[in-house]
């Protein structure tokens, strides 16, 4: 809502202390009749006083600057100083035109000097499954709110704290790190009064922006009923509105043809610049129209890759970037700030939801750690830092403390008996009591992982597949997902399988399929070439498996996965069906940017009869039906 110099929020300043009041006797009163969490409550009720001192002492300055009249009062807000910075208007309007009127809202507090200005953006650029991988709705805007002094602007220090959240939606670690990443770029673009430069507010040769407005929701529209992103992009550039696009390519294809498309004009961004050092996927957009339109602007370039960085110092991960979850580096001050203050989701949350998939997230370290490769595969190694002490390291990448971490995980409850706990707290106390640390080394497997691993709804299982443990398994952040998509567009997908030994699923989930061929990490040779091994025939994948080697009872024998001494791993890909060498049913794709996880399978019981052939008409059937309903 938009409340414009003089308007409603300035009766409603007058009146806000009151209001206060009015609602902190009611609640407080009911408060008092609660016979449930005496502690609590009493707590509770303290605060409320607390807060009705501070609000009466709102209403006292209240009343002292309306010197007790409305008359008095009306003539404050009148006063003719009372202006809104005429640069912070013009920016305002500038972020307007290029991306419409929805784009931005403000409320204002002229009493104060103070307007908040909350920017909109589209983020259904996103595909539905990075946006179900990060808890975010793809077709709620991202607003971002920042407060301003009104009359001052950035005469004034810069804001204390940048909002990042959807309507009605809990924070997420993805927010988080959005906050971080806004807040560090608000303070390093920001102008104190010294510094500022007027020339183009007295420029009267100053034009406005000739821009587009953005309307990414349109191309996603577009691309959603069958059409290539290139004819997408092309048709929405050419109109302004989504049925004259569609009109355009259904009545006059031949207009959107060839390379129209400008993916800055459609993102209604300016000209942008790298700093030197920084990576071009944090390129800086052009301050010509304003610090608003640039922090728009900046995060529409920065959340496509947002996973490549960390979330605590926003530098590139050492290694394995390009994996769809964003998570902390291996740096050990980032481990401890992570530990300490938790950006990210916690432990709790995911061993509360998904279980089961905890209970393979650990049977996956557990066999990486007992296997005689452990060394090259149990990659990324955890790092855990004392939160009492940040320079004691318990474990670390530089020296790979392997007894250490095997006694913490044999250590470890079953997840079964993790989420019967009374509380979340009472968990952790338990698992450090048993083994010091070993809460820390189980969030670090949860939030370590970087792949979105979702288990199916037994009405959407693959039935060929034989097993009641599959799962959806999305691997691709948003800008590798559209560049896959534009290569599908062109050559069109087939699925196959990947087998792979239990032991490098740690791995796999953190770094994505990797081709081994001609490295260290190469196990079963690599007779058909280099790449990456696949098979349309589920038989054949399940012989790249390999028997485990932790054996029985290496952890609790209630966890559903490593309770017997065999566990086989498959997962279903989409891949590229470009340059694919094939000899009967052992298939070699020549890129690992070819090939995207979709689904995965689990077998605790050891190998089974699985007949699945990916080229078989209802199996087909079966994968798009299932893929359907998760995207």
């Amino acid at each position: 809502m938009c409340y414009p110099p003089g308007g409603e929020a300035r009766t409603y300043s007058k009146r806000l202390p009151s209001i206060l009041e009015t609602l902190l006797s009611e609640f407080g009163g009911k408060l008092g009749m609660s016979n449930d969490g005496k502690t609590e409550v009493t707590n509770l009720k303290d605060s409320l006083n607390n807060l009705r001192v501070s609000t009466r002492s709102l209403k006292e300055s209240s009343d002292s600057i309306g010197a007790g009249s409305e008359e008095d009062y009306n003539e404050y807000n009148d006063h003719e100083d009372y202006k809104v910075n005429e640069e912070l208007v013009r920016e305002m309007e500038n972020v307007k035109l290029a991306y419409g009127d929805s784009s931005l809202t403000t409320r204002e507090f002229p009493m104060l000097e103070v307007i908040d200005v909350e920017l909109h953006l589209d983020i259904s650029f996103l595909s539905h499954s990075v946006c179900s991988a990060w808890n975010i709705q793809q077709h709620i805007p991202l607003t971002m709110r920042m407060s301003f002094s009104s009359t001052s602007y950035r005469f004034a220090p810069p804001p204390i704290k940048v909002e990042v959240f959807q309507a009605n939606l809990a924070p997420t670690g993805f927010m988080s790190q959005m906050i971080k990443i806004l807040e560090q770029f608000v303070r390093d673009h920001w102008k104190d009064e010294a510094q500022y430069n007027q020339q183009q507010l007295k420029d009267v040769n100053y034009k406005k922006p000739t821009t587009h407005v953005t309307r990414d929701g349109d191309v996603a529209s577009i691309i959603d009923m069958g059409f290539t992103m290139q004819q997408a992009t092309n048709a929405v550039k050419l109109t302004k509105t989504l049925d004259e696009a569609i009109d355009l390519l259904m009545n006059h294809p031949e207009k959107v043809v060839g390379n129209l498309s400008d993916p800055e004009v459609i993102k209604g961004s300016l000209p942008t610049s790298v700093p030197k050092g920084e990576d071009p996927k944090k390129r800086i957009p052009s301050s010509r129209d304003g610090l608003l339109r640039q922090v728009l602007e900046y995060a529409r370039i920065r959340i496509p890759t947002l996973p490549d960085f960390c979330v605590i110092c926003d530098r590139l991960h050492l290694f394995s970037s390009g994996l769809l979850k964003p998570t902390v580096c291996s740096r050990e001050l980032c481990c401890f700030a992570f530990q300490q203050l938790g950006v990210m989701a916690d432990a709790a949350e995911d061993v509360a939801t998904g279980a089961e998939v905890v209970d393979l997230l650990v049977s996956f370290a557990v066999a990486a750690s007992k296997s005689a490769r452990r060394d090259l595969i149990f990659d990324p190694f955890p790092t855990i830092v004392d939160p009492q002490n940040a320079n004691n390291i318990i474990l670390g990448q530089k020296q790979k403390d392997f007894s250490r971490l095997e006694k913490m995980l044999s250590k470890f409850p079953s997840v079964e008996q993790m989420t019967k706990a009374e509380s979340m707290a009472t968990m952790v106390a338990n698992m450090d009591r048993a083994e010091p640390y070993s809460s820390s080394l189980l969030n670090w497997i949860i939030s370590s992982n970087r792949s979105h691993l979702v288990k199916l709804n037994p009405d959407r299982h693959l039935k060929s597949m034989s097993t009641p443990f599959q799962y959806l398994l999305m691997s691709a952040p948003p800008e590798k997902d559209r560049k896959f998509n534009e290569l599908k567009q062109q050559y069109g997908t087939i699925f196959a399988f990947h087998g792979s030994s239990v032991e490098n699923w740690h791995s796999i989930l953190r770094n994505g399929l990797k081709n081994a061929s001609g490295t260290k990490l190469q196990v079963n040779g690599a007779a058909y070439g280099s790449g990456i091994y696949i098979s349309p025939n589920a038989s054949v994948s399940f012989g790249y498996c390999g028997a485990s080697a932790y054996g029985s009872g290496s952890v609790n024998k209630d966890n559903k996965f490593l309770g017997g001494s065999s566990f086989f791993c498959l997962a279903l890909c989409e891949v590229i069906n470009k340059d694919i060498r094939k000899s009967s049913d052992i298939w070699v794709s020549p890129s690992e940017d070819f090939v995207l996880t979709r689904f995965f399978f689990a077998y605790p019981g050891g190998m089974t009869s699985v007949s699945a052939h990916t080229e078989q008409q209802q199996f087909q059937t079966e994968i798009l039906n299932t893929l359907r309903y998760t995207q």
